[in-house]
């Protein structure tokens, strides 16, 4: 069973994660990630954290308290998994400028977008160009910055 980018969405974890293993045959593996929420290095997080310095409101993201390493063991062990191994994905997200950022990065319906979408267009300006000075330059103009995705993989025990 495998979960890319989706064990945070889900409402029930715990339960969810319960029947994985219960439905996964034994010795079975059972893996996933998810954004580092917690720790704002998920895409979003630039945005999250000026977003946050200009006072604006900004909603956790579904499953922040469960995207930390600690805190996918913990899921994975109370579910009854074993032999249960983590590791960080650490990516470097490129943009070819601040537009392409900018674009990329407001274009959605997440919870960062609609809090930028709820400002003043002069307040979203003025976050723009906060934004824009806040992100690391590679000398050619273009923009990149890391982002970390929290792996886990576990085993449906021989003994389910």
């Amino acid at each position: 069973v495998v979960s890319a980018l989706v064990i945070n969405f889900i409402t029930d974890r715990p339960r969810a994660l319960a029947e994985m293993c219960r439905v996964a045959r034994p010795g079975a593996t059972v893996a996933g990630y998810v954004w580092d929420f917690a720790a704002e290095l998920s895409p979003t997080g630039p945005f999250r954290r000026e977003l946050k310095r200009f006072g604006v409101p900004v909603p956790d993201l579904p499953g922040t308290a469960d995207s930390s390493i600690a805190a996918l063991t913990q899921l994975f062990a109370a579910a009854g998994f074993d032999a249960i191994t983590t590791t960080a994905i650490d990516v470097a997200l490129p943009y070819a400028d601040f537009d392409d950022f900018w674009q990329a990065q407001t274009s959605s319906f997440s919870p960062t977008t609609k809090a930028i979408n709820a400002m003043s267009d002069e307040a979203r300006a003025a976050l723009r160009v906060t934004m824009s000075a806040a992100l690391p330059r590679n000398p050619d103009g273009s923009i990149t910055y890391s982002a970390r995705a929290n792996a886990i993989r576990a085993l449906v025990s021989d003994t389910s």
